[in-house]
């Protein structure tokens, strides 16, 4: 029976996705209002939950329709990121490029108001690639797909060192990690998760005491290393946990959290370095915090939830007329 009960409670610990992914957005908020730089490490595992869903989406429903696929993914970040953008730059007094509206290049001109765009761009470029990367792994193996995916991120960061062009290949171990999470549907046992789970957060609670990590933790230090490389070696004891909490059954409230972590991650930043502009006390970054959430919360419900109900409309239309197609 004690065996049972232990095993019910760590399987309460391993979070639903959505919760997993809201929890990141907050993880992202707390590296702005403070000198703890842990927001990385949240993008960082937003690219490999993207690898995950964005691959099975993919091979589930578009894997013959590449155009249809990729509008549907632009859809899906359009328009929230259209309405923040515009949003960011009232609220920050800084002028639009056209390029700007097109997400594409932003990583790389750094023109950016809403100061998290970066990474969609980097997402929309990951989506392009996806449809090549996925008919290599299919045609040869999963060392050649791993060897390949080694070689384009050697080149990705050879780019941003070298010419300061940022691409998706530099992150491409994160949104790999999360391919292979496809592949393999075995499930990490909840005592499994839970455990890389007390590495990584003991890792968060050591590092800082120590030369490195406080050099990487701290934004008024020099990092050691490249923040992001940092971050992707940081991350990787959470991978099986991850696995696991991909897997886990979601509820209608857990998939709205889920949901509601997109606006909140784009409005946040604004909102907080108009704030701190005027004031750093602790109660005005709690207050910039609350301002970001209740946007982010009029922002979901006024423009991502009807938005979505549109592109899920069209998605079921396109698979009615699928199966119409497809000879009984």
């Amino acid at each position: 029976m004690s065996n049972a009960v232990g095993a019910r409670w760590l399987a309460h610990i391993v979070a639903p996705p959505g919760l997993v992914r809201i929890l990141l957005a907050v993880l992202v908020l707390i590296s702005h209002v403070s000198r703890f730089d842990i927001g990385r490490a949240g993008v960082i595992l937003f690219f490999v939950l993207s690898g995950y869903w964005v691959t099975k989406v993919y091979v589930g429903e578009y894997e013959r329709h590449v155009p249809r696929f990729l509008l549907s993914r632009l859809w899906r970040l359009a328009p929230v990121y259209l309405v923040s953008l515009v949003l960011a730059s009232l609220l920050r007094g800084l002028p639009l490029a056209p390029s700007e509206f097109f997400l594409l290049g932003v990583a790389t001109t750094h023109r950016d108001p809403t100061g998290v765009a970066w990474s969609l761009d980097i997402e929309l470029q990951f989506y392009a690639a996806l449809p090549l990367l996925l008919l290599f792994w299919n045609r040869t193996n999963d060392a050649a797909f791993v060897l390949l995916c080694a070689v384009l991120t050697c080149g990705g960061w050879f780019l941003t060192l070298h010419y300061d062009l940022w691409t998706f290949a530099r992150f491409l171990p994160a949104f790999m990690a999360g391919m292979l999470m496809t592949r393999d549907q075995r499930t990490p046992s909840s005592a499994v998760a839970v455990g890389w789970l007390g590495v990584f957060l003991a890792l968060v609670l050591v590092l800082p005491f120590t030369a490195v990590g406080l050099a990487q933790f701290d934004k008024l230090k020099a990092d050691f290393m490249p923040q992001d490389l940092f971050s992707m070696l940081l991350v990787l004891p959470l991978l099986p946990y991850l696995a696991a909490s991909v897997r886990h059954r979601s509820t209608k409230l857990d998939r709205t959290l889920g949901n509601l972590s997109y606006p909140l991650y784009l409005v946040h930043f604004p909102i907080i370095a108009v704030v701190l502009a005027h004031a750093h006390g602790v109660l005005d970054k709690v207050f910039a915090a609350t301002v970001a959430m209740a946007v982010a919360l009029l922002l979901y419900f006024a423009v991502d939830r009807p938005s979505e109900w549109l592109r899920k409309r069209e998605l079921r239309l396109y698979r009615d007329n699928v199966r119409q197609r497809v000879p009984a």
